[in-house]
């Protein structure tokens, strides 16, 4: 049996394939193109962490008007109040949650990282998530197994 700290090495790992992809709202293929909720759901998919006939919601938007993603994260995902390489990362910029990421450790400093679909860079991109992030941050999940 796998430990915690070799699954969320094994979803950095799958996750850090996906670095470079471009942005493309509501998708989620490697090399083409994804958003955050599609990336993060993709690698545990990949890694059979989650059902992979799972469906991603239909009705989210960027500019989130409810709760749609945190009730998707809820049911099918495991709340947590630990941060650790591998688990989801759920952001609130303004009022409702809608951005996510997966936690990483970034290898050059040791220091905590994140791994996301950035709209500012165009692409999926890892850095520190840095105490900006932190203030965002709205929840931590993990897989549900």
């Amino acid at each position: 049996m796998e430990s915690r700290i070799q699954r969320g090495a094994l979803i950095i790992e799958k996750a850090r394939e996906w670095i470079g992809t471009p942005y493309r709202h509501a998708s989620a293929v490697k090399g083409r193109g994804s958003d955050c909720i599609g990336f993060a759901f993709a690698v545990y998919k990949e890694l059979g962490l989650i059902d992979p006939n799972l469906r991603l919601p239909k009705n989210y938007s960027r500019e989130p008007s409810d709760r749609t993603m945190q009730i998707y994260l809820d049911k099918h995902l495991k709340k947590t109040d630990e941060i650790r390489d591998g688990y989801v990362g759920l952001f609130t910029f303004d009022k409702y949650p809608q951005h996510l990421c997966i936690f990483s450790t970034i290898p050059q400093t040791g220091l905590p990282g994140m791994i996301h679909a950035s709209l500012m860079f165009k692409r999926i991109v890892e850095h520190h998530f840095s105490s900006e992030w932190r203030q965002w941050l709205t929840g931590v999940y993990k897989w549900p197994t």
